[in-house]
């Protein structure tokens, strides 16, 4: 149903938004680069959240455009939902989300943390066969549930 407006049809959202052809993207991506921007300061200098001051302390550039990502993500998603079956929309939301959380696992634990732990340490001594080693974090976390956060006594 469309609601008349100053005597003329205005359309719906559902009847102007397009999934295929759309700004939400490159508006998903402004808004992570805004969150990493809005890090930068007290991350690496000690500096206080970027837009802090302007809004007198209440709110900064990064929660801003972490709640408009989780926004639109969230919008984007139910439309997902609505455009399928429950089995489609499973398995859509496990492809998009498992391959990335795997990847960064992988580089986490066989990347980062030896790096982390020559840096901390000056070898590797110990790091491969730890009871909470790079090995056991991915197993443990492959399936998303992120019960061990430490690698071998490292982060």
């Amino acid at each position: 149903m469309q609601a008349k407006l100053n005597g003329q049809r205005s359309a719906t959202l559902q009847g102007r938004y397009s999934a295929q052809h759309n700004a939400f993207g490159v508006l998903r991506l402004a808004m992570a680069c805004g969150v990493i921007i809005a890090h930068a300061g007290p991350l690496g200098f000690g500096q206080h959240n970027l837009g802090a001051a302007t809004f007198g302390r209440q709110s900064d550039l990064g929660t801003l455009c972490l709640y408009g990502f989780f926004l639109i993500s969230g919008f984007l998603i139910t439309d997902s939902a609505l455009r399928s079956t429950l089995r489609q929309y499973v398995r859509a939301r496990v492809l998009r989300v498992f391959p990335g959380l795997w990847a960064c696992l992988l580089v986490t634990a066989f990347v980062f943390a030896p790096l982390a732990a020559l840096y901390e340490n000056g070898n590797l001594d110990g790091f491969w066969g730890h009871p909470e080693g790079p090995f056991d974090y991915v197993t443990t976390n492959v399936l998303a549930s992120m019960e061990q956060f430490p690698i071998s006594g490292l982060l």
